[in-house]
């Protein structure tokens, strides 16, 4: 289900959203604090939280493809990162929410991840390495680019600092920081914001949520 805009629009009100935990549709209610009229600043992006937040979570259902990989959540594909078995890993990227945690965890004590050295397909990562933040952005932004539940949810937080409270920040102890967690939402939130008034990506002027797009807008097709 697709709330856009408007769920975000009327705080104190009772709306359906999307359970990062199941995928599946739940009621929740838009607490003040999370209104648009600036008066919080910070978002802490959750599992548990309400629209656009949970939505943001990586424990929530999201189908998109990484290097022809199907995935069916964030959470499955950064857990599917601890081994180096193929087959196992595109079983692991099927995986949603708390399922995904469980069996990575499992997979990492049995394998005995140290937290320094990734996987992904077949290929050995280092933790701490440029090619390894740059596999990240992909995922995020093959997510992006699939995702329109996950564009909506974070065209929503526009001006707000995005936080991660509950993430860790110590890359050695985590696959994903939850600084890397939010520095990459918040570039791919602003970076296409500001692209969207020179060039009118077709989720913007196409979805009913957005009227941005005229016919004397020059930008090319």
């Amino acid at each position: 289900m697709n709330l856009g805009l408007s769920a975000y629009k009327y705080p104190g009100t009772v709306f359906f959203g999307k359970s990062s935990q199941s995928g599946e549709v739940t009621k929740k209610q838009m607490p003040r604090c999370c209104c648009s009229c600036h008066e919080c600043q910070e978002l802490d992006i959750q599992s548990s939280s309400v629209y656009p937040l949970n939505v943001l979570s990586n424990f929530t259902r999201s189908y998109f493809k990484v290097d022809g990989v199907m995935v069916s959540s964030m959470e499955g594909f950064l857990q599917s990162l601890k081994t180096p078995n193929v087959e196992e890993q595109k079983e692991v990227c099927g995986l949603i929410g708390f399922t995904a945690k469980k069996i990575g965890s499992q997979i990492g004590q049995k394998r005995g991840f140290d937290g320094r050295t990734l996987y992904w397909q077949g290929k050995a990562i280092e933790r701490c390495s440029k090619e390894y933040q740059e596999l990240l952005k992909k995922a995020f932004l093959a997510k992006y680019e699939s995702d329109y539940e996950f564009r909506d949810a974070l065209a929503c937080t526009k001006g707000r600092k995005l936080v991660h409270s509950i993430g860790k920040q110590d890359p050695k102890e985590t696959i994903l920081t939850g600084e890397e967690f939010v520095s990459i939402l918040t570039a791919l939130r602003d970076r296409e914001l500001e692209a969207h008034d020179c060039r009118c990506r077709d989720y913007y002027w196409t979805h009913p949520n957005y009227h941005h797009h005229t016919k004397s807008c020059k930008c090319p097709p």
